[in-house]
């Protein structure tokens, strides 16, 4: 059973569920770049808000990722506004 979710509704789930995991910019990066993957791969995305906790991580700005990780290179990340960005792993 698959339910479509809008980008308002990802967010509000997501903040019942798992609050002050992400911001709401963060949140809807994250849902953009989701939606994405699924237009570019054709599968569909199951939302499981403790998997994409596991998946991204939401920092301030570059100096706050360097010292949590010690690498000067995020190998792949969404900018936010200012500084902040979200790095992901899979």
């Amino acid at each position: 059973m698959i339910k479509t979710l809008s980008a308002h509704e990802f967010v509000t789930d997501f903040e019942g569920i798992r609050p002050g995991s992400f911001t709401r910019p963060a949140l809807l990066a994250i849902f953009d770049y989701l939606e994405s993957l699924e237009e570019e791969t054709g599968d569909l995305i199951e939302f499981d808000p403790i998997a994409i906790c596991c998946d991204f991580t939401e920092y301030a700005d570059l100096e706050e990722y360097q010292k949590d990780t010690g690498d000067d290179d995020p190998e792949i990340f969404l900018e936010l506004d200012g500084d902040a960005f979200l790095t992901y792993g899979w």
